[in-house]
């Protein structure tokens, strides 16, 4: 058992990195902390390689997961796309995938470009839109304009202001 334990050692000691030993050792110092010994950087370097193998494979695991998601969704789409061909298929995915001044509109089951609302058709031809309208008005005496009220400005009960 001591001749795995010097051989652990000997191992350590070629991983041993004395300037990320002295660097750590440093930076604990500008922070108030006592120096780690030897030992404690070792272990803490155990544990930092440990970590790095774990996120390894838990991003092994995730592009595994968005594999089976797009394989899954790929066939979801074929089988919408037997029925209805390309009307459902997306045009883009994103604002930077249609031309300005339009955008991507999610409508649930298709996105696709589209002008957010601007020069939609309303029911009023744009010809018409902004054409002026006559508004008959009786002329008053003498062609001038009525004055406000029932009987004018001078007969109403205001006529002393």
């Amino acid at each position: 058992s001591g001749g795995d334990a010097d051989a652990a050692n000997a191992m350590d000691a070629e991983d041993f990195d004395e300037a990320a030993f002295n660097k750590k050792n440093v930076s604990r110092k500008k922070y108030g902390l006592p120096p780690m010994s030897v030992a404690e950087f070792q272990e803490l370097q155990a544990q930092v390689r440990q970590m790095e193998v774990d996120q390894k494979a838990k991003a092994a695991q995730m592009a595994a997961a968005a594999a089976q998601l797009a394989e899954s969704k790929k066939e979801k789409k074929s089988v919408l796309s037997s029925l209805f061909g390309s009307i459902l298929q997306d045009t883009c995915e994103s604002n930077y995938d249609c031309e300005r001044p339009e955008v991507c509109c999610d409508l649930g089951v298709k996105k696709m470009c589209c002008s957010s609302g601007m020069q939609v058709f309303n029911g009023i031809s744009p010809a018409k839109e902004r054409q002026l309208i006559r508004v008959p008005m009786p002329s008053g005496e003498e062609g001038q304009m009525p004055r406000g009220g029932p009987g004018g400005m001078n007969d109403g009960p205001y006529s002393g202001y």
